[in-house]
């Protein structure tokens, strides 16, 4: 599965003519869209399909699947998303391989565990070169 990430502000910048401009929040809520790929064989593509239009009630349920963000996997619970008129997943195949287009929305960003309590250590040096620290108290110092 392929993805990329688009999600909108919860907030609007005015800039009066003049005077400073001020920034007002307009809502709690701040869903997050991911356009996706999923490219299976063709046995895999018929398990795919069964579930979508059987469990998923043709993508009109939600679900939860893992996705790689960042700060590493966490659950979200997605559904997919059709604008009005748009379709709610394309098919193409290539030889042996369907590929299978779509977007699907979660109501907020979830992230792994513990992170949305440490921003501020998110930001810190410390994090920034955690990959050297790790090399270096796993590495080069013996255990």
């Amino acid at each position: 599965m392929t993805k990329t990430r688009t999600q909108g502000a919860s907030f609007m910048q005015y800039q009066p003519r003049s005077g400073a401009a001020y920034t007002k929040h307009t809502s709690a809520d701040n869903p997050v869209f991911f356009n996706v790929t999923f490219r299976f064989r063709q046995v895999d593509a018929q398990r795919f399909t069964g579930w979508f239009k059987g469990a998923l009630q043709e993508g009109r349920l939600p679900f939860t699947v893992p996705m790689r963000t960042e700060f590493g996997l966490a659950n979200q619970e997605v559904r997919f998303y059709a604008a009005q008129g748009d379709t709610i997943l394309d098919h193409s195949q290539e030889g042996s391989v369907h590929t299978y287009t779509g977007t699907v929305f979660a109501s907020s960003l979830e992230y792994p565990e513990g992170i949305e309590e440490n921003w501020d250590f998110v930001a810190s040096p410390f994090w920034q070169y955690r990959g050297e620290w790790d090399l270096a108290l796993n590495t080069l110092v013996p255990a």
